[in-house]
């Protein structure tokens, strides 16, 4: 569309004052729509003041520009933006129907395959649409380093990703532990070398005063090495003692397990317990570490015990124990009492009661009691009884007691009245045999 505005056309039969020169506007909205505008002439008999020919130019101009504010154009506004691609060529403000554009990855990503990354302006005034064509480059995988492993800390080695290095017990990481996927001349690649894991080295342990231990020639030993002391012989009976660790290990943090032993002469006393016999530790000479087991003799009891040892300061430990005579005080428990109630009939109730397994516990014995007679056999004590069984053996016993009087109360009064009636008989016959015969007359 299109203004085009033509020479000024001049009035006739008007003197000069009179004679007004209007443009001609012609618009093409197309090939095929042409308008052309012109102001009507002037009147010959008045002259128009500007404000009359701008009342009749002025509403014509508003509607052409009205006009063109509500027409469309037939243009694309400018193309999409993706995350992962990027415009080939510089963008322009419109582009017309027909006209396409092409796109290529960002950095750091690369085409996925059978992708389009070309767009077409559409007969509408769109854009063909595109899906993301493009992906995320990815770094090599640099594996695990000898004696440690790679820690994938976004479990992916794509552009932007992280990974870390961890070394085994006993070795230490030499280069930088995390490594990152960057862009780095128009590619991908990690951040740096891959690190190495080297072992952890001692230095050789300490000497020792009369002793050495194994590899002493050696300059470095690495984690897990293993060194044994031993002390050296020397001539006479006292011969020195390891006092302290025997074996030291090189550890993960380059330091040994321990200080070092010392050799030394360490002696204890014998350990001379009375009324006792050593069962374990039978030698006359007793040096660091030596053991002593005791057993004391029979009626003894041990005071401490029964196991000692020769300790780094030649003392016995824990100290040299003693034997003593077992106690003979009388205990604070009830007495322990046995007994057992029969069951058969009066007459052989005397022969059937068992006396107290302690007669001297009791005042009170079975042979004072008339009719009865102690058994010669005493019945073993099982044990220890409870306070709860010795009452009831001791109501058991005072029910028997009860129980046995009673019978025996019946079975005395029963004779006693048997003997009165044969009296009695005896008596009446006596009398009547004494009587002297009525004479005959």
């Amino acid at each position: 569309m299109g203004i085009v505005a033509s020479d000024t056309e001049a009035l006739t039969g008007f003197s000069a004052p009179y004679a007004l020169g209007f443009p001609t506007i012609s618009i093409f909205f197309s090939e095929k729509i042409r308008m052309s505008f012109a102001p009507p002439m002037a009147s010959a008999c008045r002259r128009e003041s500007p404000f009359t020919s701008w009342r009749t130019v002025g509403p014509l101009l508003m509607s052409v520009v009205f006009h063109l504010l509500i027409t469309h154009t037939d243009a694309c506004a400018p193309p999409p933006r993706y995350e992962t691609m990027r415009l080939m060529d510089p963008i322009k403000d419109s582009y017309a129907p027909g006209e396409s554009v092409k796109y290529q990855c960002r950095l750091g990503y690369m085409v996925k395959p059978s992708f389009a990354r070309t767009a077409v302006c559409q007969a509408d005034n769109s854009w063909t649409p595109l899906s993301e064509a493009c992906t995320k480059k990815r770094c090599s995988n640099l594996g695990d380093p000898g004696n440690g492993r790679v820690i994938f800390t976004n479990e992916t080695l794509e552009f932007g990703s992280q990974i870390d290095f961890v070394c085994d017990e006993g070795h230490y990481l030499i280069g930088k532990k995390t490594l990152y996927c960057e862009i780095a001349e128009g590619s991908v690649r990690w951040s740096g070398d891959p690190p190495i894991c080297e072992r952890v080295l001692c230095a050789p342990p300490p000497n020792i005063e009369n002793g050495q231990y194994s590899n002493m020639g050696k300059e470095v030993f690495a984690y897990s090495d293993v060194v044994h002391y031993s002390c050296n012989r020397q001539s006479g009976s006292d011969q020195y003692s390891l006092v302290g660790q025997e074996s030291l290990v090189c550890s993960a943090n380059g330091e040994w397990s321990s200080e070092p032993p010392k050799c030394k002469v360490v002696k204890c006393i014998f350990p001379d317990v009375q009324n006792a016999d050593r069962i374990a530790g039978l030698g006359t000479k007793f040096t660091y570490q030596s053991k002593v087991t005791f057993r004391c003799h029979a009626g003894f009891v041990i005071n401490g015990s029964n196991t000692i040892t020769c300790e780094e300061d030649g003392l016995w430990v824990p100290p040299i124990p003693q034997c003593v005579k077992a106690s003979t005080s009388p205990t604070t428990k009830p007495p322990i009492l046995s007994h057992s109630v029969s069951t058969a009939p009066v007459s052989t109730l005397a022969n059937t009661v068992s006396p107290i397994s302690n007669p001297s516990a009791v005042p009170t014995t079975p042979s004072s009691i008339p009719g009865y007679s102690p058994s010669t056999k005493q019945p073993p004590i099982s044990g220890v009884l409870d306070g709860g069984s010795i009452a009831v053996i001791v109501v058991a016993v005072l029910m028997a007691g009860i129980v046995a009087s009673v019978f025996l109360y019946k079975y005395v009064g029963h004779r006693r009245r048997g003997k009165t009636e044969v009296t009695a008989e005896y008596s009446t016959y006596k009398d009547t045999s004494a009587s002297p015969a009525e004479p005959e007359s």
